[in-house]
């Protein structure tokens, strides 16, 4: 018979930062990230590969590399203007 996957429940970094009573900077330094880098993260922007294992790791597998869209980092923009530009909706 096969183990039932737990099932996690996803939480955003926003939530697991405030929910662990952190300070942005704390975090940061603790991931090996600059804060304006982070703030970026929080905005919406996609972390690199690097810095979501980093994430990952430090949140003890809350905060996986999988609940990024890691597609979207080489372009470095936020997801929704890169489907806007796909849809020839964006800046040129």
């Amino acid at each position: 018979m096969q183990k039932a996957k737990k099932h996690r429940e996803k939480m955003s970094l926003r939530e697991y930062i405030e929910s662990n009573g952190l300070k942005h900077c704390f975090f940061a330094k603790e991931i090996g990230v600059q804060p304006n880098c982070l703030s970026r993260v929080l905005a919406g922007y996609v972390p690199t590969l690097k810095m979501a294992i980093d994430i990952e790791k430090y949140t003890k597998g809350k905060i996986s590399v999988y609940d990024w869209d890691l597609s979207k980092v080489a372009h470095c923009v936020k997801p929704e203007a890169h489907n806007d530009k796909e849809n020839g909706q964006g800046d040129a």
